[in-house]
């Protein structure tokens, strides 16, 4: 299956809740844009944590190009709070799976984004991080994604 989030352009706008690493619930709003180059996918991604005053964090992907039916690809970011990041996305059936850890190993998170139509996807993920007492949740969050017309 060809995802249309990351496999076609396009403006994906997302909206839900972000919890932190007490589990405190907040608004999230955000959007991703994805753009094809020669050579390079590029997903230029931001959130904003509904606060007063709110809280942004943006996130610019070069992704590996991949095959429509491609099993996996990787990706770099660079993260406005955490830094470079370094990934993998996986392929199975309706479902992205994403992985990843910081330049400094310090912090890590997975996702899924589940495809539910061609202008939808439901995304979970949780940013782990190292603590004083070890590895402690950072964030999670659930959103739903949806395509801009």
């Amino acid at each position: 299956m060809r995802h249309p989030y990351l496999g076609c352009e396009g403006i994906w706008e997302a909206s839900g809740e972000y919890r932190d690493g007490h589990n405190q619930v907040m608004p999230l709003q955000g959007s991703s844009h994805i753009s094809h180059q020669d050579g390079i996918w590029i997903l230029d991604g931001m959130v904003k944590i509904l606060l007063d005053p709110p809280i942004e964090f943006a996130n610019t992907y070069r992704i590996v190009p991949c095959p429509p039916n491609a099993e996996r690809t990787s990706w770099e970011s660079k993260n406005s709070v955490l830094g470079t990041l370094r990934g993998r996305f996986a392929f199975v059936g309706d479902t992205i799976l994403s992985s990843w850890e910081s330049e400094d190993h310090c912090c890590s998170g997975i996702e899924s984004l589940v495809y539910v139509d061609s202008s939808t996807y439901n995304n979970r993920g949780i940013n782990r991080g190292i603590a004083f007492k070890g590895l402690e949740k950072l964030s999670s969050w659930i959103v739903v994604l949806k395509k801009r017309n």
